[in-house]
This record gives structure tokens, sequence and C-alpha cells, in this order.
């Protein structure tokens, strides 16, 4: 018997026993419409030779019908080409049990486009040995409504290289609860691409162990945006290490809420440098108990325009110790409305310098209070011209 001489109305008369009697050489010249033709009993007797001698170009021709019958041993028979020739609408629709007969060698040869088709609903019938293999070809091919929707089982049978080799787009993909099965080496090795790729949702939702397993390297890493985007109680997970690694842009792009969440730690892992590069905006937002934590040298070094954007209530909160650190051409720098804030023991704490660098338009803004604090031995020390102005 020979393929020519058969008709799809004839392959239903043809019994088991005759079918796996038929010679390769048949199944090779069958076309796709007459192997459409066969039950599901009929294409259980093929053997193994019959289904790998069907010529690759009727592959993407046979119906889901056909593929759904085909056993597993025949299934996993099927050759590269003849993998690599099923359509994506195929793959798509074939049952669940026909995908997960398929090695995972035979995984490993579907195209990019093969494993972009398949659907959302088939991704989790592979097998974790199946994910485990996925060449960074097949990876990068992977859809975002795949990725989002891959089981635990299966996220966590990607290797770190695996990982490293989804683009930045597809990791922006992943849930937060995704992200947090990724292992800390899986997060300490993304790329930087990949870290920049995180929205503000994703870094938030990162679990402590998973922000702490970020380099200071990382950290350095995360755009000004990303840097704003992380909550008051996530900023604290960061490291004294990271903290005192941010650049410029990253300082000042943290919220004041940010910075007024900042604990004493990570507040004091701040060199001059970065306390120099924040703006006054920033400097305002500061807590007056994280004033006070400040260093000498840190409030030494505050521009006149920081220096400036304090309040009233901040100045006024300043420990004499911290207070007695401005230069004096700082105090001389401040406004009417700032030296207002300063208490009755804030004024007697000033030395003799201090006392002198007041301008004539300070002392003018003085209350009677504050200036009946100036002490005996500070009055001595006034200039004619600043004795003017308080007389």
């Amino acid at each position: 018997m020979s393929s020519p001489t058969l008709t799809t109305s004839q392959i239903p008369f043809i019994n088991t026993a005759t079918i796996g009697s038929l010679s390769t050489t048949v199944f090779s010249g069958l076309t796709a419409a007459l192997l459409n033709a066969f039950d599901t009993a009929q294409i259980a007797a093929f053997t193994t030779a019959d289904v790998q001698a069907i010529a690759v170009n009727q592959i993407a021709g046979l119906h889901t019908a056909f593929l759904n019958s085909l056993t597993t041993t025949e299934l996993v028979g099927l050759t590269s080409s003849q993998v690599q020739a099923l359509s994506v609408g195929q793959l798509d629709t074939i049952s669940a049990a026909t995908l997960a007969s398929f090695t995972t060698t035979q995984v490993t040869e579907l195209t990019a486009a093969q494993i972009a088709g398949i659907n959302t609903t088939q991704i989790n019938n592979l097998t974790t040995t199946d994910f485990a293999a996925l060449t960074s070809t097949q990876l990068r091919a992977l859809t975002a409504g795949q990725l989002n929707v891959l089981s635990p089982a299966n996220l966590a049978a990607f290797s770190t290289t695996q990982i490293d080799a989804l683009t930045p787009t597809q990791i922006a993909s992943l849930s937060t609860s995704q992200l947090n099965q990724l292992s800390t080496t899986d997060v300490t090795d993304l790329t930087s691409s990949q870290l920049q790729a995180l929205t503000a949702a994703q870094l938030n939702g990162l679990n402590a162990a998973h922000v702490t397993a970020l380099t200071t390297s990382d950290v350095t890493t995360l755009t000004a945006a990303q840097i704003a985007g992380i909550n008051t109680t996530q900023i604290n997970v960061l490291t004294t290490t990271d903290f005192a690694a941010l650049t410029s842009t990253q300082l000042q792009a943290l919220t004041a809420g940010q910075l007024n969440a900042l604990s004493p730690t990570n507040l004091a892992a701040f060199s001059t440098t970065q306390i120099d590069a924040l703006t006054p905006t920033q400097i305002a937002s500061f807590s007056t108990s994280q004033l006070n934590q400040l260093s000498t040298t840190d409030l030494v070094a505050l521009t006149s325009t920081q220096l400036q954007a304090l309040t009233a209530t901040q100045l006024g909160s300043l420990s004499t110790a911290s207070l007695n650190d401005l230069t004096t051409t700082q105090i001389s720098e401040l406004t009417g409305t700032q030296v207002k804030g300063f208490t009755t023991n804030q004024i007697a704490s000033f030395s003799t310098s201090d006392i002198q660098a007041f301008t004539t338009s300070e002392l003018k803004s003085l209350t009677a209070n504050q200036v009946a604090a100036f002490t005996s031995t500070q009055i001595q020390t006034f200039t004619v011209s600043q004795l003017s102005v308080l007389i």
C-alpha cells in the first residue's frame, strides 16, 4: 500500500494491525490531510519510527486532535526538525499532557518564536528541569505575561546565569512576590541595566533580606527616581556603607520623608561632602534631633543657602554645643527671622567672636527678652554700632 492510493475517506477503515505493518516509506509520503484522518486508536498504533518518518513540511498542518492523540513514546520520538516545525498555534492549543510529554531536550530545541507562543495557561506545564535548561535566547523570548504567571517552583528553577540573561524589560515584568522568590544571590547578581529597570513598587516590595542583598555598587547604580521611590520603612534597610556611597544626584533625590526617617547611624554615615550636596529644602526637612547629630565639621561646612533654609524653630532647638560650632561668618549670614528663634539660653552661650559677628540687622530683629539675655560680659564686647542698635 502506498500513500498516493489512499484517500481521507479510506483512512478510517484501516485497522491497527495493518497500520503496524506499514513501512516508514508510507508514512513519509502521507500528507497532513491524510494524517489528520487517523483516529486516536490508529495513531496509537504508529511506531516511533513511523512518527519520525512524517515529513517535516507536513508537521505544521497537523491538527491539535492528531497531536494530542500521540502517545508519550511517539511524542518523545519527534525529531528536532519536527519539533521546530510545530506552529505557534499548535503549541498554543495542544493539551497540557501533550506539552508536558516533551523531553527537556525537545524543549530546548524549540525556537524563540515557539517559546513566546506558549500561552500563559500552558507555560507552567513545562517542568522545572525544562526551565533550568532554557537557553539565553529562549529565556529572552519569554513574554511579560508568561514571566508574570510563572509558578514559584518554575521561577526558582532558573539559575543565576539565566536570571542574568533576562532583559531589563523582563525583570520589570516580575511581580514583587516573584522578586522575593529569587535567591539573594540572584538579586546580588542583577546587572546595572536590570536594576535600573526595577520600578519603585518593585523596590518597595523587596523584603529586608533582598534589599540587604544589594551590594553598595548595586545601590549606587539606582537612578534618582528609584532612590526617591524607596519608602520610609525600606530606606533604613540600606547599610551605612550604602549611604556613604550615594552620589550627589542620588542624595538630592532623597525626599523630606526619607531624610526625616533616617536612623542616627545612617545619617552619621554621610560625609561632609555629602551633607554639602543636599539642597536647602532637604536641610530644612531635618528634625531638630537630626541637626544636633551633625558633626562640627558638617555644621561648619553648611553653605549660606543651606543655613538660611533652617527655620527659627530648628535654630532654636540646636544644642549650645552645635550652635557654638557655627562660624562667625555663618552667624552673620542668618536672617532676622532666624535669629528670633534663638532661646535666651542660646543667646547667653554665644562667645565674644560670635557676639561681634551679629549684624545690626540681626540685632534689630531680636526681641526684648533676647536682648535681656545677653550677659554683662557679652555686652562689653559689642561694638559701638551694635550698641547703638540695642539702646
